[in-house]
C-alpha cells in the first residue's frame, strides 16, 4: 500500500448581511428579519491552490445529485446537545453551467431556503446528499435517504434515513459513490461569526484503489499484461444504513463511536441481513473497449479510470489480533481469468495498515492506494500487501497465517527467545518463509505488526542466512538495545529512555 490520503469537498455558506455606518463609530448593523443563507461551493482536488477548484469547474457539478442539509437550532442551553430543535431542511443541488454556487430546490415537502432568524442564534447545519448514477441518470446511484420523515420542528418529527451499497469498478462509477459526501457545522452565529460559514464536505465511504495489478512468474520475469480481474472482500458488508441523528468525527474510536452533531461523517451501520456480506468486483486496468448502450465508454469518461480501479467500502480496521487471516476486514481474493490453455487463478491477499499515525483503520474519506503483485511461485510479492497462491482445502485445515511471520505479541516472544539464545535452529517455523532473493535461498521473517521489546538493552543479532523484512513496522528496544544482521527496507527502532 503506497499511502493514504484524504479526499476533500469545501462548501461556504454565506449569509446576506447589511451593512452601515453612524457619524461615530462604523458598526455592523445585523438584521433581526430572517436573512437567506446563500450557498457557495469549494473543492480540494490535490492541488497546491484552492483557489480555482469552486465546484463545478469541472463540469462534473452535476455528479454531488441532491445535497440535504437540516439546520438545528439551540433550543436548550449552551452544549452540543443542546441542538435538538430542527428549524428547517434544505435541498440544494449544483446549478447546471455556473460553478462555486448550490441553488435550492423545492421540490420535497418541507425544503426551503435556509435562513437567519436574527443574529444571536446558533445553528448546526448537517449534510449528506444522494450523488447521481453517473452512467445511467434516469436510475437510481447507490445512495438512499429517506426524506419521508423530514420536517420542521423537534427531533422525533424531523427524522431521515439513508442507505449506501458498496461496490467498486463500474458499478462504482455508475453508484456515483466517489461522490457521496458530508458533513457538520455549528454552533455558528451571525453576530460572532460574520456573513462566512465553512462547511467541509467529506466522502462518507473507504476507498481501496488498486493503481496496478501485475504477476510474477515462475521464473522470475514480471507480466502486465493484466487488464481485468475479479477482487473479492469476502468479509465487507455490501450494505449500510445511516441517518442524520448520529454522526461522528474522523478519528473517533470506530469500535465504540460516540454520535455527534457537529461530526463531518454519518455513523454507518452494516447490514446484518444473511447473504448480505461480501463485495465483489470486476478491476479494470482502463476503460478501453468497455461499451455503454453500444458506444465506447473511454469517449466520455476517459478521467474516471481511478474509479473503475477502486472499489468502495464499510471504514473498517486493518488488523483485528483476535481474528484468523482470512477473516480480517482487509482480507481479499484476487481472480485471473484463464488465457487459453492456462486455468483461472486465484490468489489472497490482506490489507495492512502503516505506522503513521491514526493508520491503523481505513476511515470514511480515506483511501488506501495499492500496488499488487501477484506471485505464482515461492517468490514473494506485493507492494504494501503479501499475496500467495490460494489454498483451496477446507478452512479447518488452512494455516493460521497463509504467509509465515510475525503477527502477534506471542510470536515476538518466540522470536525474541530464538534470537537471546543466538540459535537459529529454534526460530518458530512459522515465523519465516524460505524465498530467493538476489539468485540465493534465504529465510525471510516478515513483520506484520509492532514489537514492543521495550525490556531489552543488549544486542540481538539477525542469523546468517536470516532476512528481517519490516514491512514498515515498528521495534521498539529499551536504552543502548540495538538489532544487527541483514535487513531488508528502513528498520524503524523505537529507544526507550528511562
Amino acid at each position: 500500500m503506497k499511502g493514504i490520503d484524504k479526499i476533500w469537498m469545501y462548501l461556504y455558506l454565506l449569509a446576506v448581511a447589511l451593512t452601515g455606518c453612524d457619524d461615530e463609530n462604523e458598526t455592523m448593523s445585523l438584521p433581526e428579519s430572517p436573512t437567506t443563507v446563500t450557498i457557495m461551493g469549494y473543492e480540494d482536488s490535490f492541488i497546491e491552490t484552492r483557489a480555482s477548484n469552486v465546484i463545478n469547474r469541472d463540469g462534473l457539478g452535476k455528479r454531488y445529485g441532491d445535497i440535504y442539509i437540516r439546520q438545528r437550532k439551540d433550543a436548550t442551553g449552551t452544549t452540543e446537545d443542546s441542538f435538538v430543535e430542527v428549524v428547517a431542511w434544505g435541498k440544494y443541488q449544483v446549478p447546471e453551467g455556473q460553478y462555486g454556487v448550490l441553488e435550492h430546490v423545492a421540490d420535497i415537502a418541507n425544503s426551503k431556503k435556509l435562513e437567519w432568524e436574527d443574529s444571536k442564534q446558533r445553528y448546526v447545519f448537517q449534510a449528506l446528499n444522494v450523488p447521481k448514477n453517473i452512467l445511467y441518470e434516469d436510475q437510481p446511484s447507490n445512495v438512499e435517504i429517506d426524506m419521508k420523515g423530514a420536517g420542521n420542528g423537534n427531533t422525533e418529527e424531523s427524522r431521515a434515513s439513508g442507505k449506501v451499497t458498496f461496490a467498486g469498478g463500474i458499478e462504482a462509477l455508475k453508484g456515483g459513490l466517489e461522490y457521496f459526501v458530508g458533513a457538520g457545522v455549528g454552533p455558528w452565529q451571525l453576530l460572532d461569526n460574520g456573513e462566512g460559514i465553512v462547511v467541509t464536505l467529506r466522502r462518507q465511504v473507504a476507498k481501496v484503489q488498486f493503481s496496478s495489478i501485475s504477476r510474477l512468474l515462475q521464473d522470475g520475469s514480471k507480466d502486465y499484461s493484466i487488464t481485468k480481474c475479479t477482487i473479492i472482500f469476502p468479509n465487507q458488508p455490501q450494505e449500510a444504513s445511516f441517518n442524520f441523528d448520529e454522526f461522528h468525527k474522523e478519528y473517533d474510536d470506530m469500535n465504540s463511536i460516540p454520535n455527534s452533531r457537529i461530526g463531518d461523517f454519518a455513523t454507518l451501520h452494516p447490514t446484518t441481513e444473511p447473504n448480505k456480506t461480501g463485495v465483489e468486483f470486476e478491476w479494470l486496468k482502463n476503460l478501453d473497449n468497455v461499451l455503454i448502450d453500444g458506444r465506447p465508454i473511454s469517449n466520455d469518461f476517459e478521467n474516471d479510470t481511478n474509479i473503475v480501479r477502486s472499489v468502495y467500502l464499510m471504514p473498517f480496521k486493518y488488523w483485528e489480533t483476535d481474528h484468523k487471516y482470512e477473516e480480517q476486514a482487509g482480507f481479499f481474493i484476487v481472480k485471473l481469468p484463464g488465457n487459453g490453455s492456462e486455468q483461472e487463478r486465484v490468489y489472497t491477499g490482506n490489507l495492512l495498515g502503516s505506522n503513521s499515525s491514526n493508520s491503523h483503520y481505513l476511515r470514511a474519506g480515506h483511501y488506501a492506494d495499492v500496488s499488487l503483485t501477484l506471485t505464482d511461485g515461492t517468490e514473494a510479492g506485493g507492494t504494501g500487501s503479501m499475496i500467495i497462491k490460494w489454498n483451496k482445502e477446507e478452512k479447518e485445515e488452512v494455516p493460521h497465517h497463509p504467509v509465515p511471520g510475525i503477527y502477534k505479541a506471542e510470536e515476538a516472544k518466540l522470536l525474541l527467545e530464538a534470537l537471546q539464545k543466538n540459535d537459529a535452529s529454534v526460530i518458530p517455523k512459522n515465523c519465516y518463509k524460505q524465498e530467493m532473493i538476489d539468485g540465493k535461498t534465504v529465510n525471510v521473517i516478515r513483520l506484520f505488526t509492532n514489537i514492543d521489546w521495550s525490556q531489552i538493552t543488549e544486542e540481538l543479532h539477525i542469523p546468517d542466512s536470516f532476512v528481517l523484512v519490516c514491512q514498515g513496522y515498528k521495534i521498539q528496544l529499551g536504552k543502548e538495545g540495538k538489532i544487527t544482521g541483514e535487513i531488508t527496507e528502513e528498520l524503524h527502532v523505537i529507544t526507550s529512555v528511562t
